[in-house]
Formats: structure tokens, sequence, C-alpha cells
């Protein structure tokens, strides 16, 4: 014979687990795609990298613009960081890998330059702000170059990678820079994916939304890799993007 609870018991557990219809629970988890759906995400994905390729020489042209006019007048020509030590000219290709250019590393920043300019510039606020708010600009700025600005931490990698290789360079300058461009191209990815998802007729859940926000930011990241080779990039601020949707697949 079936054992039945005691009636006070069953009676608490419904006060305190109310039911859920079981539909109720499935159609919140359940990934359908329409086709227009599966469109979106590969247009969207398609046309971020698309993006990112069109602004690279317009983007590349706002650098040399501020790389020709003074710090004084909002550009960063001459400075220190650019003029790697041993060299008496600056710039060069790959020089931001060799000298101070890690926003994690300013140890290799000559301060006294920067203090300098920022003293010059008749300033109301501190000069060292004024100077560290300098050196924040010139990286800034760099981010709109050809070859992007190193990761943060980039100065480590001379312990491990001869930057006088050109095929060293070529792989850093795809996958370990950031460019004003690709994070330009996530943005247009992930605006037009949204816009859609607000016009849509039928509101999506969670889930499903996750993932088609996944899928279009890994469309947008592999494609930037199979462009051709003077265009070719890494979106790589399209990885905690990538990470932030796996979570919520997950968590889902």
């Amino acid at each position: 014979m079936e054992k039945l609870l005691p009636a006070e018991t069953t009676t608490a557990s419904s006060e305190l687990l109310p039911l859920v219809p079981l539909e109720t629970c499935a159609s919140d988890y359940d990934v359908q795609f329409t086709v227009l759906d599966l469109l979106m995400m590969l247009v969207s994905g398609f046309l971020g990298t698309l993006t990112a390729v069109a602004l690279k020489n317009f983007f590349a042209e706002i650098h040399d613009h501020f790389g020709k006019k003074a710090t004084l007048k909002g550009g960063h020509s001459g400075e220190e960081i650019d003029i790697v030590p041993g060299n008496s000219m600056p710039g060069g290709f790959g020089h931001r890998w060799k000298h101070g250019h890690d926003i994690l590393n300013p140890f290799e920043v000559d301060w006294d330059f920067y203090i300098n300019l920022a003293k010059q510039s008749g300033t109301k606020i501190p000069v060292h702000l004024k100077a560290y708010f300098y050196w924040l600009r010139h990286l800034f700025q760099d981010t709109f170059s050809t070859e992007g600005l190193p990761l943060p931490g980039n100065s480590i990698l001379r312990l491990f990678c001869n930057f006088s290789d050109p095929q060293v360079r070529a792989f850093l300058q795809v996958f370990g820079t950031i460019k004003a461009r690709d994070i330009t191209g996530s943005g247009v990815t992930n605006l037009l994916l949204n816009t859609y998802l607000k016009c849509r007729k039928d509101r999506m859940n969670e889930l499903s939304e996750a993932y088609m926000f996944f899928a279009a930011n890994a469309i947008a990241f592999l494609t930037g890799l199979i462009v051709p080779v003077n265009i070719r990039s890494a979106n790589l601020n399209s990885i905690p993007i990538l990470i932030h949707f796996s979570r919520k697949i997950y968590k889902n």
C-alpha cells in the first residue's frame, strides 16, 4: 500500500512551494529560432567584422592626425614613450611593444617629461594628475593606429618574445592588440542584434537571447580571423562578451 503524508505536512508544503504549470517551465527554457533569427545572427556578426575592416584606414588617419600634433595641442607628437631606449628617432613599427605602452607598467615612463608638460599647460588640477592624463591619452590615441595598442601586461612578454622577429610582431599585431576599430565593430554587432530583439514580434526567453548574442559575437570574432592578412584582427573585446553570455547560458 502507498504511504500517505499527513494532511498538515501536505498543506504546509504546498504553501511554501506553489505549483507552476509544466508548460510554463518548458517555455522559459525552450530554444527555437526562426529563419530570420538565424539570418540576423549571421548578418550582425558579419557586419561587425566588415565595420572594423572598413574603419581601418579612417581610424589610422585619426591616429596620424594626433601623432603629428604636440601634446599641449591635444596630440602626442614627440612624447618620450615613442622613443625606444637606445634609439634617437621616435616611432618605428613595433615600438609600442618595446617601451612605455603598457598601462600596467607605468614604471617605464619618464614622468618628469610629462610633469614638465603639465606645468607648461597651466593646469588648475595637480600636475601629477595632468601628467598621468597625458600618458593615458597617448595610449588611447594609439588604439586608433593600424597596429593598435598592445594588451595590458605586454611588457612581461619581453621576457619570452623576440619583438625583432617579423613573424612574432605579425602574430601579436593580430592576437595581442586592442584596436578601436574592433571595439566599434563589436558595438555594431551587439547594437544590431539588440535592436532586432526589441523589434521582434514575440519576446524571446533569456536563454534564447543569450544563444543569439553568443553566436553573433562568435561569428564576428571568427570572421575577423579569415579576412585577408593585411586587415586580419582578433576582436579581443569579444572574448569577455562571449564569456558573459556563456555564463548566462550555463546559468539558465
